[in-house]
C-alpha cells in the first residue's frame, strides 16, 4: 500500500489522452486504404468489355446484319452515372420514311456501373455521350457499328477509375474489325 493515501492508476485525463491518439491513429490508417473499384476489378471490367464488343462483332458476321451500338449516360441517385449501350439492328429493307436503326429485342443493354467514365473517340474527334432520353420514340443512329462484313468503325473507347487516381485503360476498334485492349503505358492486348 501507497503510505501516502494514494492509488495507484491511470488518471481520466491520461485514459483520454490514449483514447485520442488510438483514434488519431486509427482514421490515418484507414485514409490509406483504398476504396471503391480496385485496379484488378477494374482491368478484369474493361477485358470483360473488349470480350462483349468482339463477341457482337463476330454475331455481326454470323447473322450477316449489321448492329449498331448508342451509348448514352444514365444519372444513378447517390451514386453519380453509369453508362448505357443500346444494341440496334439495321432495317436494310426499311423505306426512307421508315427508321434505318431498330432496337434489338435479341441483345441485352451493355451496362457500365457508376465508378467508371466512358470517354468516347470516333475518328480520333471526342463525343459527347448524351443523357438517356426515354420519351425518344426512333431511335438515332448508333455511334459504333458493327458490319456484316465485319468491319468496324474506328473508335477508341476509355474506361477510367473514378474519382481519385484515375486508372485508364482503352479499347480500340478499326475498320478492319480487330478490337485490342491498351492500358495507359502497355502495350496492346489481344
Amino acid at each position: 500500500m501507497n503510505s501516502r493515501g494514494q492509488q495507484a492508476g491511470f488518471t481520466l485525463l491520461e485514459l483520454l489522452l490514449v483514447v485520442v491518439v488510438v483514434a488519431i491513429a486509427s482514421g490515418l490508417v484507414m485514409s490509406t486504404i483504398p476504396t471503391g473499384i480496385t485496379p484488378q476489378q477494374h482491368m478484369s471490367q474493361t477485358r470483360e468489355l473488349a470480350s462483349y464488343l468482339r463477341f457482337q462483332r463476330e454475331e455481326a458476321v454470323m447473322t450477316s446484319r449489321t448492329l449498331g451500338l448508342q451509348l448514352y449516360r444514365q444519372e444513378v441517385e447517390d451514386e453519380g452515372e453509369r453508362y448505357i449501350g443500346r444494341w440496334l439492328i439495321y432495317d436494310a429493307d426499311a423505306t426512307e420514311s421508315d427508321a434505318a436503326w431498330l432496337p434489338s429485342d435479341r441483345i441485352d443493354e451493355l451496362t457500365i456501373e457508376p465508378g467508371y467514365r466512358l470517354e468516347l473517340l470516333l475518328d480520333e474527334q471526342p463525343i459527347a455521350l448524351s443523357e438517356e432520353d426515354s420519351q425518344q420514340p426512333v431511335a438515332p443512329e448508333p455511334q459504333l457499328y458493327f458490319l456484316s462484313s465485319g468491319e468496324l468503325n474506328d473508335f477508341q473507347m476509355r474506361l477510367c477509375r473514378q474519382p481519385n487516381q484515375p486508372i485508364c485503360h482503352t479499347i480500340t476498334g478499326n475498320f478492319l474489325g480487330k478490337i485490342t485492349l491498351v492500358e495507359e503505358g502497355d502495350d496492346a492486348l489481344e
